[in-house]
């Protein structure tokens, strides 16, 4: 018994274990094989095809074809070398033959097919799932059965432009007719006797009494303008004398347009223009930018085209400045590094007012300093600026004549808004009203009350009268 269990302990130690994939086992100590088309031999020691097709193996599901591919039973193989709507691998394919069609080396699924052939290409349509009727565009007509077969020759023609007269013959129009064995149209010509002459004559060209022609070259329907086309811009349109609606189009400067590409009676030039109010055409604004939103605006007498949300538009003159500016009579400034002195006609740095240019807190760029038009006049008087002091100013008559430095905020502060001029004070640290309001000051704005606020203040009389003013009050 021992002898006999240390043999079969012996033999468990001489097979060593492999993990397969999925679906495959062990054959031997050290290979897998696929069931489904290979065998292990019973010494577990050699892996052969159940079937080889030039080496390949297969199961018996399956058949090789002509020694090179391996295909399930059923389908069929197709030496694909070309695809048109669907991709197909240029080359030997299986396939199931009642789910795609095989013909002249093309592979389609059944929508793209006519009867047993495959579409060769887009320019084609399946008429009765049995003609291929070429000079149709496929998408075009692939939701509407708008082509029919005429006569015995099986003439291909469209339903909604052509009509088949006799069963033999396919005639241009729906109201096309025939004179002898020759289309025409009533509506602009006439036969007679077999011979068919115009109603009217363009050129050459027959139109009917609804119709007129231009120049002796266009023929166009009553109630239509004619536009030399040269260009295009937005959308195609023919380079050539084209009729059009213009209750629909516009036309200018030998361009025809939609109305949202136009401006007024104008088409736009460009697309880095856009239209204001129907009337102004802006240039350097590109048009697919602003098409959505409509922020460019007009500026002044001038009509100074700018984008709202970059600029503003500051005095009765219209001047343009970037957003957070300031004008300084006429000049426009950044109230964030600059001051505005009227009487001397200037513009100066709050970090070096005694400096002729001066240094952006935005930006390394040096900007000098900008000198108001000498002609220009400003009622305002001269402050008075005490050396040492931001703050230190007096006859003040707005904010922006109080220096402001870093931190330091000043503001122009009359204790009573009777005064004709106020002194510059840093409220946050000195300011004139002390802790508390000066609360039987008139005011105009908030400024005018320090720390304060100016509010109104509502009260009835004994007459019981509303009377309403403005005076400083707490916060």
């Amino acid at each position: 018994m021992i002898i006999e269990g240390f043999l079969l302990l012996t033999i468990a130690a001489g097979v060593k274990s492999i993990t397969c994939p999925t679906g495959q086992q062990q054959c031997g100590s050290n290979a897998c094989y696929d069931p489904t088309t290979q065998g292990c031999s019973s010494s577990n020691s050699t892996i052969k095809c159940i079937n080889s097709c030039n080496g390949t193996c297969y199961s018996n599901s399956q058949y090789c074809y002509n020694n090179t591919l391996v295909c399930n039973n059923g389908e069929a193989v197709c030496n694909v070398k070309s695809y048109v709507f669907s991709y197909f691998p240029t080359n030997l394919t299986c396939y199931n033959s009642s789910q795609s069609i095989c013909s002249n080396n093309t592979l389609c699924y059944p929508q793209y097919s006519c009867g047993t052939q495959c579409l060769l290409d887009y320019n084609s349509v399946c008429v009765n799932n049995r003609t291929i009727c070429t000079g149709f565009y496929f998408w075009s007509y692939y939701y509407a059965n708008n082509v029919n077969l005429c006569g015995p020759q099986q003439i291909c023609y469209d339903n909604t432009t052509s009509v088949c007269l006799n069963g033999t013959t396919v005639c241009p129009g729906l109201n096309g007719r025939l004179c002898g064995a020759t289309c025409y149209n009533p509506n602009s010509q006439t036969c007679t006797n077999g011979t068919i002459r115009c109603i009217n004559s363009c050129n050459g060209t027959c139109y009917s009494n609804s119709q007129y022609c231009y120049n002796n070259t266009q023929v166009c329907n009553n109630g239509e303008a004619v536009c030399n086309v040269k260009s295009y811009l937005f959308s195609y349109f023919p380079t050539n004398l084209t009729c059009y609606n213009s209750s629909q189009l516009v036309c200018s400067n030998n361009r025809l347009c939609y109305p949202q590409y136009s401006c007024g009676t104008q088409c736009l030039a460009d697309t880095n223009s856009v239209c204001v109010n129907n009337r102004t055409i802006c240039t350097g604004f590109n048009f697919w930018s602003y098409y959505y939103t409509n922020n460019v605006n007009l500026c002044g007498p001038q009509q100074v085209c700018y984008d709202n949300t970059t600029s503003v538009c500051l005095g009765v003159n219209g001047t343009v400045c970037p957003v957070g500016n300031q004008l300084c009579a006429g000049i426009c400034y950044n109230p964030q590094s600059q001051y505005c002195i009227g009487d001397n006609n200037s513009v100066y740095c709050l970090s070096n007012p005694s400096s002729s240019s001066c240094l952006y807190t935005s930006t390394t760029t040096l900007v000098p300093t900008a000198t108001i038009d000498p002609t220009t006049t400003i009622a305002t008087t001269t402050p008075v600026v005490v050396s040492g002091s931001c703050c230190a100013v007096q006859n003040c008559t707005r904010n922006s004549d109080c220096c402001q430095r870093g931190s330091v905020e000043c503001q122009c502060y009359r204790q009573n808004q009777a005064d004709a001029y106020g002194s510059c004070s840093n409220l946050y640290v000195t300011p004139p009203c002390g802790n508390s309001c000066p609360v039987q000051s008139r005011c105009k704005e908030d400024s005018d009350c320090c720390r304060c606020q100016c509010a109104e203040v509502r009260f009835t009389d004994t007459d019981g009268g509303l009377y309403i003013k403005k005076q400083c009050a707490p916060r």
